[in-house]
């Protein structure tokens, strides 16, 4: 068995390095880590779990901003049951 040249264990040890601390790699699980082969599959993978998150967050506005509807749409009601103490001028 031949020994790795020092230079290229280094290289071979980058490149797993930073594969290691990519965000995506810290979420995959073993076996998916193994399917994906290529850059442009992490890439692939990657656009695919930003798009889900877009997607998600699309849902959270949608629910808050039917609560904010809501609670202003009481607001007025209740405004138009309280009459108004404040006088005003005609001038």
């Amino acid at each position: 068995m031949q020994r790795e040249p020092y230079w290229d264990y280094m290289r071979r040890r980058l490149k797993e390095e930073e594969l290691m601390f990519n965000p995506l790699h810290l979420k995959l699980s073993d076996t998916e880590k193994m399917s994906i082969v290529t850059e442009s599959d992490l890439v692939r993978k990657e656009i695919f779990q930003l798009q889900e998150q877009v997607q998600n967050s699309y849902k959270k506005i949608k629910i808050l901003n039917e609560i904010i509807d809501k609670q202003y749409d009481e607001i007025l009601m209740l405004k138009r049951l309280v009459p108004s103490k404040q006088l005003e001028f005609d001038f």
